[in-house]
């Protein structure tokens, strides 16, 4: 199974889901691999302060992320690709070899139109590829439940033809603060209740959906 979060935007927040989705995935014990496809490598120098036990490897270009996807998924049960941020040549032929599309969206005009444009290389590379893959999820980010622009972003997801996560990630700054203190928010002593269920709901809420499109 491989699993990519992906946006046309930068700074939605898919590192982050990266990140504590390949955390959670090794505590409950699956053999996983991580591969970085961002020019920038925030994933890897996050995740390798994180633990020194998940495989990190990286791919910047196009026949880096061809080659590495298809040697790498012969030897895990679960590959997680972070995207490149923005419209990158990388992030298609990335959704040409995923299973399973994450994409983030923070409540922003802006944030949302690069959405519906990942959703639109999503359809055009099911097309291409006639297997139904990649599945994709929406993933409500930075919501402010009493704000305008959030409210506006849940009632747009609810219009979505991809599933929506139950969960959504609530705008809290334990999650900016976490990759400078190198951890997932669930070990940082401080962090609010709220961030550290919300993040393990939604990466086991992830996990799911792609047991559930394994199966098929």
């Amino acid at each position: 199974m491989i699993i990519a979060t992906t946006n046309a935007k930068g700074g939605v927040g898919k590192t982050t889901i990266a990140v504590h989705l390949a955390a959670m995935a090794h505590q409950l014990g699956k053999k996983i691999i991580v591969l970085d496809c961002d020019a920038q490598q925030s994933c890897s120098r996050w995740l390798g302060q994180v633990s020194t036990e998940i495989p990190i490897h990286r791919a910047s270009t196009q026949k880096e992320i061809f080659r590495s996807v298809f040697d790498l998924r012969e030897q895990t049960d679960l590959l997680i690709a972070d995207g490149p941020g923005g419209i990158a040549e990388q992030t298609r032929p990335l959704l040409l070899v995923s299973d399973l599309a994450i994409v983030p969206c923070g409540p922003s005009k802006l944030d949302l139109e690069a959405t519906l444009i990942t959703l639109d290389m999503i359809e055009e590379c099911r097309m291409v590829r006639k297997d139904g893959y990649p599945h994709a999820v929406f993933v409500p980010n930075r919501i402010q439940h009493h704000m305008t622009l959030s409210q506006e972003l849940l009632n747009a997801s609810r219009r979505l033809e991809v599933p929506v996560t139950e969960t959504h990630l609530r705008y809290l700054q334990v999650y900016a603060r976490a990759p400078g203190l190198g951890q997932v928010v669930w070990d940082i002593p401080s962090a609010p209740s709220d961030a550290v269920g919300d993040m393990q709901v939604l990466c086991r809420e992830i996990l799911n959906y792609a047991d559930s499109g394994s199966s098929e």
